[in-house]
């Protein structure tokens, strides 16, 4: 294999959405263009490096991340509402990284929530939103 990304993002497509915790949570590939609901998770971009894993192998060892978008919005102006929300759906995928951290994808070592995230708080007068960015770091050899 080229590499584990697609494979990875279609196991973690398939594993959120299969979660009793995350009913009702739109998750995608990708991020939602059009009529996303008020809690999505997107399985978005990768960045990461591949290197050689001994000479004379045609192994390579790759290691990546893969931002997961958090997204939830709430009625009212209770900004702790939204933004603990948004909490408690990435512990599901903390979760579920936990149960099985290879996600069932040939090659994958392991897979788990670390590295930078970022969050994000907007609100209007009758809304409140937080947008939270979590990095799915992943070990492979290919």
């Amino acid at each position: 294999a080229t590499s584990t990304v697609a494979a990875v993002k279609a196991a973690l497509l398939t594993r959120l959405s299969a979660r009793a915790g995350l009913t009702g949570v739109q998750i995608v590939y990708g991020v939602p263009w059009k009529g996303p609901s008020r809690e999505w998770i997107a399985i978005a971009d990768a960045d990461g490096e591949q290197e050689w894993a001994t000479l004379g192998k045609l192994s390579r060892n790759e290691r990546y991340g893969v931002a997961v978008v958090v997204w939830v919005e709430v009625p009212g102006t209770n900004q702790q509402t939204a933004t603990e929300r948004a909490f408690v759906l990435t512990d599901e995928i903390e979760g579920e990284l936990r149960t099985d951290p290879t996600l069932g994808v040939t090659g994958v070592i392991a897979a788990q929530i670390g590295g930078p995230f970022s969050l994000e708080e907007r609100g209007s007068d009758s809304t409140r939103l937080a947008l939270l960015t979590v990095t799915v770091q992943v070990h492979a050899r290919i």
